[in-house]
């Protein structure tokens, strides 16, 4: 089983350093435990707005940054997804590579062998490449119609039942048929109805790199009933809420033991901390967007911790009696 103790946080934290663009000192840097070590991995002009990363099956860092967040307009450029190089070998990165671009605003990266999850609000894209030249060429538009950036899709994480796991803000989609709609497990989750004749599941489409097309969709768009969690096969298929009742859950991570942690970013009282406290999948429980969170009994439980908000979470272990022992998360002003 793998091992994901405190100890193993530290590369990690190697790379979330490269968010601090102009870091030169050491007083510069996040103030971190003892055993834990923050280093600058890369700074403009490599990377620029970055706002989801994964790592490759060869280890290598692929960032998603670009001029789409947060109030783009129908002309404006798409964001991009680039490979960070160290090509000396010294810990730093010293180039990059273009991977794939034209999306709307990145907002989370999930890699599976050499497939390529993009969360880019209003669509789910998957990205292959298809000759092994590090150049996507087979853009797929899985979902669309999944609402604005702001409350936007977030959270790709593969689970080890091996399923892909995702958050979505309380945005809702247009709802116009046939060629914006989002699945039915959206719509139940924002609390609508397809048009009538519309199928629960529309197609996937899949374009060239060169004819790859995003849809928009407005950032002051309005909102739907709640965001969640919800998962799906690699394929797409068998797409299912797994939890609802949140507001804006941002970013999602599991531990060994597959108990999850989520951060739900509240518009009044900050950021929460949530748990689903009824098992490891803890399907169809319902949390409360605000202070109180509620469980799938019913009853109100505080949300773990308050903090401002969280846009990237990494997990580190659960003792045997489901105590928090240690946990990464970045703020936008601390990492604690």
């Amino acid at each position: 089983m793998i091992d994901y103790s405190f100890r193993r946080i530290r590369p990690i934290l190697y790379f979330l350093a490269f968010a601090v663009s102009l870091a030169t000192a050491a007083d510069d840097f996040p103030i971190v435990p003892d055993d834990v070590e923050v280093v600058l991995f890369a700074q403009e002009p490599l990377v620029r707005n970055p706002c989801g990363m994964a790592f490759d099956r060869g280890g290598r860092l692929c960032v998603g940054m670009g001029p789409q967040y947060r109030k783009p307009k129908p002309d404006t450029p798409g964001d991009s997804v680039w490979i960070l190089l160290d090509q000396d070998g010294d810990g730093v990165a010293d180039g990059r590579k273009e991977f794939a671009s034209g999306f709307n605003a990145i907002q989370s990266l999930a890699w599976r062998g050499d497939t390529l999850w993009v969360a880019n609000a209003p669509d789910l894209t998957v990205v292959r490449d298809l000759n092994g030249d590090d150049e996507a060429d087979e853009y797929v538009r899985l979902y669309t119609d999944l609402g604005n950036l702001e409350h936007g899709l977030h959270g790709l994480n593969w689970g080890p039942d091996g399923k892909l796991y995702m958050s979505k803000g309380n945005s809702k989609g247009l709802n116009n048929a046939p060629d914006r709609l989002a699945p039915k497990p959206f719509l139940d989750l924002w609390g609508m109805e397809a048009p009538a004749g519309s199928p629960e599941f529309p197609q996937p489409v899949t374009f060239k790199k060169d004819s790859y097309q995003k849809n928009y969709h407005k950032p002051s768009d309005d909102w739907g009933l709640c965001g969640g969690v919800l998962r799906c096969d690699p394929d797409g298929s068998n797409l299912e809420i797994v939890a609802r009742g949140h507001r804006n859950p941002f970013d999602i991570a599991y531990d060994d033991g597959f108990d999850w942690l989520g951060t739900d970013n509240d518009q009044n009282m900050v950021t929460s901390f949530f748990r689903p406290s009824t098992g490891h999948t803890s399907v169809g429980v319902t949390h409360g967007a605000t202070l109180g969170k509620a469980t799938s009994t019913g009853h109100l439980h505080l949300p773990l911790a308050r903090c401002l908000r969280v846009p990237e979470l990494v997990w580190s272990t659960w003792d045997s009696h489901s105590i928090l022992t240690s946990i990464a998360a970045c703020s936008w002003s601390t990492i604690g």
